[in-house]
């Protein structure tokens, strides 16, 4: 997979599958942003290694993102890739859900990756690569997450209509759809929903954050040319048993 001088720009970079994507991009031999609104951000690009690109960023908001680009610009002078992977999870039935805490959901899982497309797609040339992270949550339904399922399903419409409205200019959009990964956010799960989930996993077992880093580097890669418009699952087989 040449990944060779590419530019890509990593939301939710600071930790978990953002992390190691970025990680992976770097040793073959990409320009990696890492974007997060953790501000030790810039700290962790620098530990990732030289001639990466550290940036505090609030993917909700339009201004953030036009910062994020134009940094990004600054820096290396083009963008060949974005991955959205930035979100947040929240456990919570229909009858206790929070106005408020509705709208963060929707704010970052939905919003955000719409305004990533937006500003990212505004300056590749010569095509590019967009990679929306879903969730199996958004291939299915499941009891005390239906306002995280609702934004996850949203984000394979907007790849699916990106990506027609893009492939003109060569911009492919994929969504890749991870099941349950090692990373703090299936900690919030508690251990009998993560157990549940292990058990109805046809390899019996949490998926890595570098096995969603590999997917994301192939589907940036030129490997993944005649690719767009799909989804990707890396789910160890979980939605095969649903």
């Amino acid at each position: 997979m040449n990944l060779n001088q590419k530019v890509v720009i990593i939301t939710g970079a600071a930790t978990g599958q953002g992390l190691e994507t970025a990680r992976l991009l770097w040793e073959r031999e990409a320009h990696v942003v890492l974007a997060d609104i953790d501000p030790t951000v810039t700290e962790v690009a620098e530990a990732v290694g030289p001639d990466t690109l550290g940036v505090v960023h609030d993917v909700t908001d339009e201004k953030s993102w036009e910062k994020l680009v134009e940094a990004t610009l600054d820096r290396f002078g083009g963008v060949h890739g974005l991955v959205n992977n930035a979100g947040i999870y929240r456990r919570s039935p229909l009858s206790e859900s929070a106005l408020e805490e509705e709208r963060l959901l929707h704010s970052v899982n939905q919003l955000g990756p719409l305004l990533g497309v937006l500003a990212a797609s505004k300056v590749m040339t010569n095509g590019g690569s967009i990679i929306n992270v879903s969730s199996t949550a958004g291939c299915t339904g499941a009891v005390g997450i239906p306002s995280y399922t609702m934004t996850k399903w949203a984000v394979r419409g907007l790849t699916r209509s990106a990506a027609a409205e893009l492939a003109p200019r060569q911009i492919r959009v994929n969504c890749v759809i991870p099941g349950l990964i090692d990373t703090a956010m299936a900690e919030h799960n508690g251990e009998t929903v993560n157990n549940e989930i292990v058990a109805s996993t046809l390899l019996g077992r949490m998926g890595q954050p570098s096995e969603v880093a590999s997917v994301n580097a192939f589907l940036l890669s030129d490997d993944a040319s005649y690719i767009t418009g799909t989804d990707i699952v890396v789910d160890g087989g979980l939605l095969a048993t649903h």
